[in-house]
């Protein structure tokens, strides 16, 4: 295990080195709106250079995914659905409505694959190509271990943490906490990106490789990569720190993420990148909670508070699944680095924002706990 864990140190230390690939977005964008060449790190660039029989895993409300083999390797293909409107525009019709939006949720999803190549926690772009209409884009990436869990998070929908998962907590607690907290960083605190539709299921885990994948692209939300959404017209959140009063409350997220306590008023606004017509009130299961600044706010000097890398450093601290479990899982075995677990979880789900840890001093703080070994 201290072979195993001096590994874990070694590839944090390389992964600090990496840095965001905002080049690698501005010739990613290029080859997708302006025809110019795929990059050529891409090992896919038509379905041809995958093997034919492709293995349908999901069909959501706006994207399939499926199960195939690139090179020898298992990968996962994603594209949004059909729409009338495709077939539409073999007659010269653009894309409008749901197809134009959902095709650019998928294309900002190509673009935060790329902005955060070879980072902790994101899924490795194998490639990408356009249809012959050159409307809908379907992507590669490598298959990212196995489910972290199932369910949404709320009273009617309970997270069930995977076997998987249950067992790395219960084996290796430190390493398992460690890889949660370093693929937030990843997306959160370096890519400026927020995942409003917080839940388990938006994971996965392979113990073997010591990692945690985030597999549904998150939401830019600020710095370069949301400058860079806004001017392409790519879904990005809007800033949430505006002007506020108890008539005008601040914005909330998702509600499933926020945790209200009670049902929020009438007149609040979501924080989402396009308007949300009914905020469905869902009570959040039993042992979760939601950061105060998710919930809308508002400051005594009639502005917003902020939601961003730090809101989520509440989640992981906060929400059943997380931190808390792992600690759950790991006590019987493992009661001191449990205790390190449930330590680190009750300071990063401190009511003021400045009080939580960042993410990367928070993996520090889990390297500190583990026993070092003797010298000589």
């Amino acid at each position: 295990m201290m072979r195993r864990w001096l590994r874990l140190l070694l590839a944090a230390a390389a992964a600090a080195k990496r840095t965001v690939n905002m080049a690698g977005v501005v010739e990613v964008d290029a080859w997708m709106h302006h025809r110019a060449p795929p990059p050529r790190r891409w090992d896919a660039t038509d379905p041809a250079a995958l093997d034919a029989k492709w293995t349908k895993l999901s069909s959501g409300f706006y994207k399939e995914v499926h199960r195939a083999t690139l090179g020898g390797d298992d990968v996962v293909v994603k594209r949004r659905k059909l729409y009338k409107a495709d077939r539409k525009r073999a007659g010269g019709a653009a894309l409008r409505g749901e197809a134009l939006y959902h095709e650019r949720e998928v294309r900002g999803e190509v673009l935060y694959l790329e902005y955060l190549r070879g980072l902790p926690g994101v899924p490795r772009l194998r490639g990408a190509w356009l249809d012959a209409n050159g409307t809908r884009v379907t992507y590669a990436v490598d298959l990212a271990g196995s489910s972290l869990g199932d369910g949404d998070g709320d009273v009617g929908h309970r997270s069930r943490p995977s076997k998987a998962y249950a067992a790395w907590a219960r084996r290796d607690p430190l390493a398992c906490a460690a890889a949660l907290l370093r693929c937030f960083e990843s997306f959160a605190e370096r890519g400026g990106f927020f995942l409003d539709d917080f839940a388990v299921k938006q994971f996965t885990v392979d113990e073997r490789k010591d990692e945690i994948w985030l597999v549904d692209g998150p939401k830019a939300l600020a710095g370069p990569i949301r400058d860079f959404f806004v001017r392409r017209g790519l879904p990005a959140l809007p800033a949430s720190t505006g002007p506020c009063s108890k008539k005008e409350p601040c914005p909330a997220t998702l509600n499933e993420h926020a945790c209200h306590a009670r049902r929020p008023p009438k007149t609040q606004n979501i924080l989402s990148v396009r308007p949300v017509a009914k905020n469905r009130f869902r009570r959040c299961e039993a042992g979760s909670a939601g950061a105060p600044e998710a919930r809308g706010n508002c400051f005594p000097n009639g502005t917003c508070a902020p939601v961003g890398a730090h809101t989520h450093a509440f989640d992981v601290g906060a929400k059943v699944w997380a931190l808390p479990a792992i600690a759950t899982f790991a006590s019987k075995k493992h009661a001191a680095a449990a205790g390190a677990v449930a330590a680190l979880a009750a300071k990063m789900r401190a009511p003021e924002p400045g009080d939580r840890p960042t993410f990367a001093a928070a993996v520090a703080e889990l390297e500190a706990a583990r026993p070092r070994p003797p010298p000589g």
